[in-house]
């Protein structure tokens, strides 16, 4: 699904205007849209109350309320600035809604008791373009909280008012939305959290010319789905042999973490690598063995230096390395991490004690002969970025394409809403995958299913990233329905994820 920022919404809506359009037609099929959608679901006993700001989503408002008054819906809008709009066609539909004898209330105390009696409250305050902070001094905050406290079914118009659009980020305060009717195509913010939080369930409703306008131009970034995927990850060829899909070398697992080596091993042949070599201590071998067949398994001792210098001299057979799942930290093995980023020459993805142990030497990533893939939590980005965990989770989309073009690797920023960002700019959000995935190991079968998935070189890194994350939140999904979020394992994605290939 693409994903459009405001920009490329008043760009294209530009171009309507200068094609012919006006903005007053385009306005009165947004309400239209919205009353389409809303009026069929309103009781005959239903009090609905339209909070209306000063700009064009206030227009949008305005003329959704006359369109309920003309269906005798008991509808009031409540001017929350106590000032007409600013903007010419929202004063238009502002004008048509009282001429009509459309009921408007400007005063706070008034304000604040409709709210609390109202069964449907539409928010129309702030549109796309929201910045800045909402002050909790100010009267639009105290309607925004009443709002939030009330009882009544809450619907965003477009953009819960509150909620930053282009970055998903919210000002001190947001409308808390039970439904959000997005116009035209789908904004960027709305996918990303904290902003998602606010949105409830979010809808699309398309807005002729400008739905169309928006698909003839570039979008600013995408939601991955099982058609991204298709299109990603190309069909095997009859006549094929595992070299033709890959050879990846897990450097993962330590004495008290040889599940990790485990799960990211699994994950990565289920993911269809052609090869894949498993190099830990020989405890951790042992373990793993057991439950795969299927590994290369390459002893050494993390502490005996000379083996790890054999380790990191002998990464050139392989497509794709994966180090860091349960790895442990040590000075040996920060020099084996520094060694096989400065010198390999294949695909890297680094994860968990891989990036702990960058936190110390993060500019060696630029030194990197291809993009490297870091999968970082939040704590694992604070500690490589030196920025407050409550900052990062508040700012997910900036500070993943921040460091991205920064330090030149492919940052896949985990939680809700996953992003996934790349060096030149262009980022994903992810959609799929519940809190079943918040378990100690679920990060081991994403790094693992990644690095399978690039070590397949007709798959772009970016790709391999994206399509990772996607399956590994749409396998916690489809199981999800067999065990539910309390039940699932880890353990369980791989056989699920591989049933989602292609």
């Amino acid at each position: 699904m693409k994903l459009y920022l405001p920009l490329a919404v008043r760009n294209a809506e530009q171009k309507l205007f200068d094609g012919g359009t006006t903005p007053e037609e385009l306005m009165e099929k947004a309400a239209k849209a919205v009353f389409d959608d809303v009026f069929p679901r309103i009781k005959p006993s239903d009090a609905v109350s339209v909070l209306c700001g000063k700009g064009n989503n206030a227009g949008d408002g305005y003329a959704l309320a006359r369109m309920l008054k003309e269906k005798n819906v008991n509808v009031i809008c409540l001017d929350v600035f106590a000032s007409p709009p600013t903007t010419e066609p929202a004063k238009t539909f502002f004008e048509s809604y009282v001429s009509c004898g459309g009921a408007l209330e400007s005063d706070i105390k008034k304000q604040l008791k409709i709210i609390a009696v109202s069964d449907v409250i539409i928010d129309a305050v702030f549109g796309i373009g929201f910045h800045g902070n909402i002050e909790s001094e100010s009267e639009v905050y105290k309607v925004l909280d009443a709002a939030n406290n009330a009882r009544a079914c809450k619907i965003a118009l477009d953009v819960p008012s509150g909620v930053r659009c282009d970055d998903g980020s919210v000002g001190n305060i947001a409308f808390a939305a039970n439904e959000t009717l997005t116009l035209a195509a789908m904004k960027v913010g709305l996918l990303s959290y904290p902003a998602k939080l606010f949105c409830g369930k979010i809808s699309v409703l398309k807005l002729s010319p400008l739905t169309e306008a928006l698909e003839s131009m570039p979008y600013d970034s995408f939601s991955p789905d099982s058609a991204y995927v298709k299109s990603a990850l190309p069909a095997r060829m009859e006549f094929s042999s595992k070299g033709d899909y890959g050879k990846l070398l897990a450097i993962c697992g330590s004495k008290n973490m040889s599940g990790a080596a485990l799960l990211s091993c699994k994950a990565a042949l289920r993911s269809g690598a052609g090869l894949v070599t498993l190099a830990s201590s020989e405890s951790v071998i042992n373990r793993v063995s057991v439950s795969l067949a299927e590994p290369i398994y390459a002893p050494y001792d993390e502490d005996d230096e000379g083996q790890v210098k054999k380790l990191s001299q002998s990464t050139s057979k392989y497509t794709s390395i994966l180090i860091g799942c349960g790895l442990g930290i040590s000075e040996n093995k920060k020099e084996l991490l520094n060694h096989i980023i400065t010198t390999a020459y294949c695909r890297l993805i680094i994860d968990a004690d891989g990036i702990n142990m960058l936190a110390d030497n993060i500019n060696v990533l630029k030194e990197a002969h291809k993009v490297p893939v870091i999968t970082p939590h939040p704590l694992e980005f604070s500690r490589i970025s030196s920025l407050d965990v409550s900052y990062i989770n508040e700012n997910r989309i900036k500070v993943a394409r921040e460091f991205a073009e920064k330090y030149r690797c492919i940052v896949v920023l985990k939680g809700a809403g996953t992003v996934i960002a790349s060096p030149d700019g262009k980022y994903a959000i992810n959609s799929s995958g519940n809190p079943g995935l918040a378990k100690a190991g679920s990060g081991d079968v994403l790094a693992g299913l990644i690095a399978g998935l690039a070590a397949n070189t007709s798959v772009s890194a970016f790709d391999a990233a994206v399509c990772g994350v996607y399956l590994h939140g749409y396998a916690s999904d489809v199981l999800k329905q067999k065990y539910s979020e309390y039940g699932l394992l880890p353990s369980d994605l791989p056989e699920e994820i591989a049933k989602l290939l292609p």
